[in-house]
């Protein structure tokens, strides 16, 4: 329920509407009254504290009309206000006032459990448009008062910029012709609104946001999370999607804004009104088509949020995959051909069946089974619960049965093998452009397939598994993995470069967690190299970096990541280390282990208490084992180096399996001294 005076709380209607709306006659009719009585009982009165010293409760001389404190304050501190920033204030007031009365009296019209905010906002007053008196004043909304912007105009102009550039990146919420219909006939409810606004407004070119989409969006989330609890917990007991998909949104605006603890709080929210709606059953056969799909395409939203979120060491997912019955979302083309077509469950997928359960189009629910595989990779890498008691390399093992998993998805994709272009140009571009909303599951399918790769195989987070193994570690298994390792960055980067050449404008935050985790890698292989090699990971990690910083930078995780990648400064004798297929038996100092732990914790790299660079800064950890005796080396672009375009041109087409073959002929040669 849309409630006005939650939202201008700090004011109260009966007295500013004395106080405002006839200030003037208000005070000459004071003064005379005032005047009149104290000719009456001039001979009787006795001296009192004047109004001030009253409300302070502080001693007063008692002389009229202001004691001798006061003054002296006053004349101190420059004074009373002008006549003219008077007026000003009154003038603002009584707007801010008719402003509340017109929005109570419309709730009363329509009904309080009715009022959305398609009713309740309307056009600025003329008076909140030109100033008044001798001087013009520019009296822009403040932000309490930014809802005065979303007209219905507006709102379906913040719909189109929703359904072009929010919907499945990679979150799908709505089911769109639903949601449009509903906002047309102002069915929905004003915490959904503004959240979808808050949520919209980062891409929208209206000129009423121009500027301001920063100051819009936390306006809106903040109003929405207020109107939001009131509806949750009222006893009501009203509660249905909308509460989840508001609270989820809410959540996704906290977390890429950098507010990672905030945001935990809502997706916590989230998942339980989730699981008291039973969203992560599938529905009854009762339920319309529309609302049933829309229904689990929000769950697996919700699913994506608790994965996506949980990359780090102290934030183990809510969602068990084993809880999650709801039949995975189909594509929507070929469910228009054969409704009655019913998808697979999470568990039927991840028993890697002997025939295959989706189509290859199948891309959500492909890229919903790619983030379950991360979410056991994070489980696994981050060390959340039990510890494996088997050593990676034993079949029997969590690495072993993640790695089956991961190679499964490949049955099901055409694109893993590095002719993701040739794929993306023959299925989704159409004309020279690029369809982006339908290659965007697609995408992040195979971009998380190669985030997963990554991590799995990340030299440090590996030899975080090794160092307390008796058990030497096979020579082959760390050489194997530290190539799989590499390889997947450089598919990652590669991935991320091919979708900037095919102009998409709009990214997935997550997409830059992808390129930092990539770039990481590509930054210890260089220190790690000479001549070609060195020269092809120098231009991976810049691609990385550019893509980060292309312009617009719509995420500002993007800035602190890419922060991140250019201070990354290792020694050499640390990625030598890392990179070597023989474990060191020295451990790394801890300082140096905590800052490789935090490269790779995707709440620390999004986090806004953290600098957005800290190169200078003497806080910064010296990325060196203890053993190092050699500074770093210097890998400046020396002025016989290629330009960029050529440089990273030749490394995303640089053939792997010939750095593959040059490392057995080096480790056959004693190269690695193992």
């Amino acid at each position: 329920m849309f409630t006005p005076l939650s939202i201008f709380a700090p004011f109260s209607t009966a007295p500013l509407r004395l106080a405002t709306l006839e200030p003037h006659a208000l005070a000459s009719k004071n003064a005379i009254s005032a005047h009149s009585m104290s000719d009456q009982r001039e001979n009787k009165r006795v001296r009192q504290a004047c109004v001030n010293c009253r409300r302070k409760k502080t001693r007063c001389s008692g002389e009229r009309p202001i004691c001798r404190y006061n003054d002296s304050y006053i004349s101190e501190f420059g004074g009373l206000p002008t006549d003219i920033n008077l007026q000003l204030e009154n003038a603002g007031l009584a707007n801010r006032v008719a402003l509340l009365e017109t929005r109570l009296s419309l709730m009363d019209a329509n009904g309080a459990n009715g009022a959305t905010l398609s009713s309740l906002f309307g056009s600025p007053s003329p008076g909140l448009q030109q100033g008044s008196g001798p001087e013009q004043f520019d009296i822009r909304p403040s932000s309490s008062d930014l809802t005065l912007l979303l007209d219905a105009e507006t709102l379906q102009s913040l719909a189109d910029v929703y359904f072009g550039c929010c919907h499945r990146q990679p979150y799908a919420f709505f089911h769109e012709e639903t949601f449009r219909r509903n906002l047309e006939n102002s069915s929905l409810p004003s915490y959904l609104l503004l959240t979808f606004a808050a949520t919209a407004v980062r891409f929208s070119k209206e000129p009423c946001f121009a500027g301001r989409q920063a100051e819009c969006t936390d306006a809106y989330a903040r109003l929405a999370w207020s109107d939001l609890m009131i509806e949750a917990f009222s006893d009501s007991h009203n509660m249905d999607v909308r509460i989840v998909q508001a609270a989820a949104m809410l959540g996704i605006i906290d977390y890429i804004g950098g507010r990672d603890q905030l945001a935990w709080v809502k997706f916590g929210l989230a998942i339980r009104f989730a699981q008291t709606l039973q969203l992560g059953k599938e529905p009854s056969f009762l339920v319309p088509q529309n609302e049933a799909e829309e229904r689990r395409q929000t769950f697996w939203s919700v699913y994506i949020l608790d994965k996506l979120g949980s990359c780090g060491r102290n934030r183990p997912p809510t969602l068990l995959d084993s809880d999650c019955t709801s039949r995975l979302p189909l594509n929507e083309y070929a469910l228009r051909l054969e409704p009655a077509v019913d998808g697979p469950t999470l568990e039927d997928i991840r028993d890697i069946p002997e025939k295959a359960l989706l189509d290859s189009s199948d891309h959500f629910a492909l890229a919903i089974f790619m983030v379950s595989a991360f979410g056991d990779v994070v489980k696994w890498a981050f060390k959340h619960g039990a510890a494996d008691t088997r050593l990676p390399w034993d079949a029997r093992s969590r690495f072993a049965h993640i790695n089956g998993i991961l190679t499964s998805f490949e049955s099901y994709s055409e694109a893993c093998d590095g002719n993701f272009a040739e794929i993306i140009d023959r299925d989704f571009v159409f004309e020279g452009t690029l369809n982006e909303r339908a290659a965007s599951h697609f995408s992040v399918a195979h971009v998380l397939y190669h985030t997963n790769q990554c991590l799995l195989h990340h030299p440090f987070l590996l030899r975080q598994h090794l160092k307390s193994s008796e058990v030497k570690a096979p020579v082959n298994f760390l050489r194997g993995a530290l190539s799989k390792s590499q390889e997947h960055a450089i598919h990652l980067t590669a991935i991320l470069h091919v979708l900037q050449q095919r102009g998409c404008k709009t990214y997935p935050s997550f997409y830059g967690y992808a390129a930092g985790l990539a770039g990481l890698v590509h930054r210890l292989h260089a220190r790690n190299s000479t001549g070609t090699e060195r020269w092809v990971a120098e231009a991976n990690w810049s691609s990385c970096v550019h893509f980060l910083e292309q312009e617009p930078v719509l995420w500002e995780s993007y800035r602190r990541i890419s922060g991140v990648l250019k201070d990354f400064e290792p020694a050499v004798e640390l990625a030598t280390s890392l990179l070597s297929p023989c474990l060191d038996p020295i451990p790394l100092d801890s300082a140096t282990e905590e800052y490789l732990w935090q490269v790779c914790d995707y709440a620390w790299l999004t986090n806004s208490a953290r600098r957005l660079s800290i190169t200078g800064d003497t806080s910064k950890p010296e990325v060196n084992p203890p053993f190092s005796t050699s500074p770093a080396v210097d890998f400046r672009a020396s002025t016989h180096s290629p330009d960029f375009e050529t440089l990273i041109e030749g490394a995303l087409s640089f053939d792997f399996g010939l750095l593959s073959q040059t490392r057995s002929h080096q480790s056959m040669t004693g190269a690695y001294g193992g």
